[in-house]
């Protein structure tokens, strides 16, 4: 009986072992699947339809950016690339429905000088009001910027682009680049911690894919 026992116990064992280590193979491959799942090319585009006055704008940018119909939607700054009307701009813009706050954007491909844009030069037609400054929050923020004469609506609009011949050349380096780096600057001159994207084959091609050419931009 002990001997019966015994071989009992260790074919329960044996089994607890293989389905411990059919678990963990099932869990390395969901694993391996859910990164997989996460490849992708690193610029994407997207587009945003208004009907007052009827529009589209079309941004290229890295990663997940979206403009957020959500105000759960975390806020973060992002490079882009807009084309709107016909015009191509290029610059930082802010997520969400909360937008970050932008007075200036500094950007700078590889070891290129850097590119200061302000948000004064956002067209007004993209420097879209912001839920904070038509519900009067933030103040003090907005005495801060009426103090120093700024435009408070392209500022809390978190958006601050270039256009014309100083876009085309941002993009001229950006699609011979390797790296783009990046930061903003607010009403207090605080500088925000300096981030950084790839430039891959898939920025030129998300870029044909909505017929920006940087020599006719």
């Amino acid at each position: 009986m002990p001997m019966a026992f015994d071989r009992n116990r260790d074919s329960t064992r044996m089994k607890r072992n293989r389905m411990i280590a059919l678990a963990m193979a099932m869990a390395m491959a969901v694993a391996v699947a859910a990164l997989s799942g996460c490849a992708g090319p690193v610029w994407k585009t997207s587009s945003v339809t208004e009907m007052f006055p009827k529009r589209t704008t079309v941004i290229v940018s890295p990663g997940n950016y979206t403009t957020g119909n959500s105000v759960f939607h975390t806020s973060k700054i992002y490079p882009v690339v807009i084309k709107e009307d016909g015009d191509v701009y290029v610059g930082l813009m802010s997520s969400g429905d909360v937008p970050i706050p932008v007075l200036t954007a500094q950007l700078w491909i590889d070891q290129s000088e850097v590119w200061t844009i302000s948000s004064l030069e956002t067209p007004t037609i993209l420097a879209k009001p912001s839920f904070e400054l038509m519900m009067g929050h933030r103040t003090q923020l907005t005495e801060q910027a009426l103090a120093k004469g700024l435009n408070i609506q392209k500022i809390m609009g978190g958006c601050a682009v270039a256009g014309g011949g100083k876009a085309r050349a941002i993009l001229e380096q950006m699609l011979t680049g390797r790296t783009l780096k990046f930061r903003t600057i607010g009403i207090d001159q605080t500088e925000s911690t300096i981030q950084e994207v790839v430039l891959d084959q898939s920025f030129s091609q998300a870029l044909r894919s909505v017929g920006i050419d940087p020599k006719r931009s």
